[in-house]
């Protein structure tokens, strides 16, 4: 998407996928425009996702409190603290919880063989 905070309207999208990562989501979670283009999302009927830190952003919006979700292993404190029930998924199903339109993913790790 090469748009600014400002140009994003959510009737022209049907979902918000929050990159994983470290930096970007932490950067993010600090822009006022971020959160309320997240908030205006999770206040919608359409799709939420979440990957790896991404769930920074949900926290700062709000939008973990009482729902079922993980995370990347370094922010789980911040998600309880936050009011989740944070789980580790079992290695042998997708390392992913949707709960409500809000999809979160722990991060995929890819070996080579």
């Amino acid at each position: 998407v090469d748009l600014t905070l400002d140009e994003v309207r959510i009737d022209d999208f049907d979902a918000l996928v929050i990159p994983g990562g470290q930096i970007n989501p932490d950067l993010l979670r600090k822009e006022e425009k971020a959160i309320d283009v997240v908030k205006t999302f999770l206040s919608s009927s359409k799709t939420v996702a979440a990957v790896c830190h991404g769930p920074w952003l949900l926290i700062e919006a709000g939008g973990v409190k009482g729902r079922k979700a993980t995370s990347y292993d370094s922010i789980k404190t911040d998600m309880i603290n936050a009011g989740a029930a944070w789980y580790y998924p079992d290695p042998k199903d997708a390392a992913a919880q949707i709960t409500d339109r809000i999809a979160f993913w722990r991060g995929v790790t890819v070996t080579a063989s």
